[in-house]
């Protein structure tokens, strides 16, 4: 063994020494991450990235603002939406698991890139930003595809209320149902 390592300790060792703090604070959350629903942690992850989004806002141009603008309030209308109708939080796993996340780790490197000038840096960022317009083109379709299954259910529930009405003779027309004149 060098007289180095005897004294710092191996690579592995000096980054375990680094690490086990971390997975200290993880564990430590362990109890708390299971007492949670998939609906609660459906909302505390969407909070998060809303306000995730917020805060990246005036960071990485007009263009990205305007996008991060849009994505904010589409996926707070999803949050809003799987809040009213928990039975739709399947639907929408695959939004959270992966989407919310994916968005977050882009938006983090070019965040992290900081006001480089370099060719790549620059192509980057032109390519995060623009990745941002088809993320919101997607992710205003999950919310629309959403509400049009709730659409088919309100209006089968209009239906069958209109028709109960009707053949208990409470419909808008009081004279006809009531023989006023």
């Amino acid at each position: 063994m060098k007289f180095t390592e005897k004294l710092f300790g191996t690579h592995s060792e000096r980054e375990l020494k680094r690490i086990y703090p971390i997975v200290d604070k993880i564990e430590a959350l362990r109890p708390t991450m299971q007492a949670l629903t998939d609906e609660e942690l459906f909302r505390r992850d969407g909070a998060d990235f809303l306000n995730y989004l917020k805060t990246c806002q005036g960071c990485l141009g007009d263009q990205a603002d305007e996008e991060l603008v849009q994505m904010r309030k589409t996926c707070a209308a999803i949050m809003g939406f799987v809040h009213n109708h928990p039975e739709q939080l399947p639907r929408v796993r695959r939004y959270r698991e992966y989407y919310m996340p994916t968005t977050r780790k882009l938006l983090n490197t070019a965040l992290g890139l900081g006001e480089s000038a370099t060719q790549n840096a620059q192509e980057i960022r032109r390519d995060i930003v623009g990745i941002l317009h088809t993320l919101n083109t997607a992710y205003e379709k999950l919310y629309d595809t959403l509400l049009q299954d709730v659409s088919m259910d309100v209006s089968t529930e209009i239906d069958t209320l209109e028709a109960m009405l009707n053949q208990d003779g409470l419909t808008h027309d009081f004279a006809a149902d009531f023989g006023a004149k």
